[in-house]
Formats: C-alpha cells, sequence, structure tokens
C-alpha cells in the first residue's frame, strides 16, 4: 500500500502527461509496453466514442496498436526504462523497445536536426537558452565513456538521449559532407556497439 505521500506523488505525476510524451502501459496478459501519448484527433470515430473522461489515448510502438489510458495506469517511459525494458527477450517485445529508443533519440536531436534554423544558431547567440545544449553534460558523458570500458556502461534512456545530443551536435557543426576520421583526425575505421558509441572494428575476446 502506498502512503499519503506517494499517492500525491503518482496524482502529480499522472496530471503532468503532454501529447508526445513517451510511457509504458499495460494491457492484459502482455507485459509492460512501450508507447506515446497521442493527440485525440488520430482516434477513428468509432474509437473516440469509447473514450472515458481525463483517458489519454497511447499508441504503442511494434505492432500500432493503440488506446484509452487511465493516466494513473501509466508510467513515464524515462523513469521506467532500466527494469521495463528487460522484462522478456520476446522478439516483438525487443523491437517495440528498439523502435521507441530509436523516436527517444529523434525527440532528443529534434532541436538540433531541423533545418528551419540556420547554421549560426548552433553557436553562440547571446539569448539564454535559445539552443538546448549543456556543454558541461556533454563534456561529462564524453569523459564517462572515455574512462569506461564500453562493456561497463549501463544502459540508460537518459544515456541514449545524451548520446543523440552529442552525435546530432557534431553533425551540425561538422557538417554532413565531413567523415568521422576528418572531424576527430583520425584515420581508424570505425564502427558501432550495441548502444551506438563508436568504437575500433576488432573482435573483442571472449571472457
Amino acid at each position: 500500500m502506498l502512503d499519503d505521500l506517494g499517492k500525491l506523488g503518482i496524482k502529480r505525476l499522472a496530471c503532468s502527461y503532454e501529447v508526445g510524451d513517451m510511457v509504458w502501459g499495460k494491457v492484459r496478459s502482455n507485459p509492460w509496453w512501450p508507447g506515446q501519448i497521442l493527440h485525440d484527433a488520430f482516434a477513428l470515430p468509432c474509437v473516440s466514442k469509447t473514450k472515458k473522461e481525463g483517458g489519454l489515448l497511447v499508441a504503442f510502438f511494434g505492432d500500432n496498436s493503440y488506446g484509452w489510458f487511465d493516466p494513473f495506469d501509466l508510467l513515464p517511459f524515462d523513469i521506467g526504462y532500466v527494469e521495463k525494458s528487460k522484462q522478456t527477450n520476446n522478439f516483438e517485445f525487443l523491437n517495440a523497445v528498439k523502435d521507441a529508443e530509436d523516436e527517444a533519440r529523434r525527440m532528443a536531436a529534434l532541436g538540433l536536426s531541423c533545418w528551419c534554423q540556420g547554421t549560426s544558431n548552433f553557436w553562440t547567440t547571446g539569448v539564454k537558452g535559445f539552443v538546448e545544449v549543456d556543454p558541461t553534460e556533454m563534456l561529462f558523458l564524453l569523459k564517462k565513456l572515455a574512462s569506461i570500458p564500453h562493456g561497463s556502461l549501463e544502459r540508460s534512456i537518459h544515456f541514449i538521449k545524451i548520446e543523440a545530443f552529442v552525435l546530432t551536435y557534431r553533425k551540425a557543426v561538422f557538417g554532413r559532407s565531413m567523415r568521422r576520421a576528418q572531424a576527430y583526425g583520425s584515420q581508424q575505421i570505425q564502427g558501432r556497439n550495441s548502444i551506438g558509441i563508436l568504437i575500433s572494428q576488432r573482435q573483442i575476446p571472449s571472457e
């Protein structure tokens, strides 16, 4: 049982959902599934008629199904990611999680990848908060990557989003035509590990 303070916290959290937020939803015997809150206008007329007061329209990744959910029956995607993403090795579930991760990356990088902004916007503008890039956080991530073996990094949605910021910022600043070797001053062939960080293409001995 939750105490009064815990219930109050959940109530406030549930009331703060907005269109576009990513969440976890539970349907019958299925595991918690990643989804995204959509505007009511995306629902078919026959589905709109089944909406209950206060219900949120959630579209699920993977199978593209959707339905109405009470906000209290949803969990924020970021908060539940570490635990919920490891519920099962079911192929459809893993694909849905991958799609959700891709969407999280896309949303995190959207402000930097939009071509409606001039290239000068990626540099100092003198307007506080004009470009939401935290150089301190980026530097912290890069130092962490440099000091920790890639196999020891904990997979988290926060890490995925910051990774998207870093890679998109690099693309915005250096341009699409610049090769990684030019940007990093290296001629080494690069690949990607399971969480998208650049690593050398070499076989790692198994333990």
